[in-house]
């Protein structure tokens, strides 16, 4: 399950879900592209990397900017040469407001859409050309919602929704040279509740709240899901597309009692 010699980038990868998604593949041998909005963040990222006798590149990259965005896919080539691996990992949780539909105005609705589709999207179709010459990789990471939708995050819903499809139409596109597939996380400890406004003081609580959703009875962790995206890159996966792998404790068959 080597990833020797392999280039990888990969989107919001200083913490949490791609943090732990960079530090797996350095460790089996991929040269990671670690991507944060702060070129600090990137840089100290890839300094724990190469501490650990990894190799990568550390680039400025806000999800917001479709420029910033196709900028990835250049700063990889012109680095490495080749690109075998692209994790969608990245969500701009600013843009994606936890208000019910109806009371978003159309400015909003855009903004959430081209942030964290559009522009995803426009990286993957731009990486493309290179993904295929030597049969890489595309991990999307949606989210365990799409199957139990909770009240509260609808705009983010429906975007992991439609992501969902994305997956499914480009591995049938784009096979047999590229294979694409999907991670549905269940709640996994990250940073997203501080980047939504709640006290770090209730952050806990928070994931304790959500406990009892996950059959498997926890949250998740980083490492739960990162050991899914290197499953999928290896070539233990090897005829595996088109794929959504629900990494979520249960949480997507979890019943409820008459």
């Amino acid at each position: 399950m080597t990833l020797q010699d392999k280039v990888a980038i990969i989107t919001g990868s200083t913490a949490g879900i791609g943090g732990e998604i960079a530090t797996i593949f350095s460790e089996n041998g991929a040269s990671v592209v670690v991507t944060s909005r702060t070129i600090e963040g990137a840089q100290n990222k890839l300094a724990d990397i190469k501490k650990n006798g990894g190799d990568g590149l550390a680039i400025s990259c806000n999800l917001e900017s479709s420029s910033d965005m196709l900028a990835l896919v250049e700063s990889a080539m012109d680095t490495y040469g080749r690109l075998d691996i692209l994790v969608n990992n990245a969500v701009s949780h600013q843009t994606l407001p936890s208000s019910p539909i109806q009371d978003l105005s159309y400015e909003k609705l855009a903004a959430g859409i081209n942030t964290n589709l559009t522009n995803i999207l426009a990286l993957t179709s731009k990486a493309y050309p290179y993904l295929k010459i030597d049969g890489g990789n595309v991990i999307n990471i949606g989210s365990a919602v799409i199957n139990q939708h909770i009240l509260g995050i609808p705009l983010y819903t429906i975007i992991k929704g439609a992501m969902s499809q994305m997956t499914k139409v480009l591995a049938y596109e784009w096979a047999p040279d590229v294979k694409v597939n999907q991670i549905n996380p269940g709640f996994t400890r990250t940073a997203a509740p501080k980047e939504v406004g709640i006290p770090d003081a209730e952050v806990g609580a928070f994931f304790e709240s959500f406990r009892q959703f996950h059959p498997l009875d926890r949250v998740g962790d980083p490492q739960d899901i990162a050991s899914a995206a290197y499953y999928l890159v290896s070539d233990q996966a090897a005829w595996i597309t088109g794929m959504e792998m629900n990494v979520d404790g249960g949480y997507s068959i979890n019943g409820r009692s008459l």
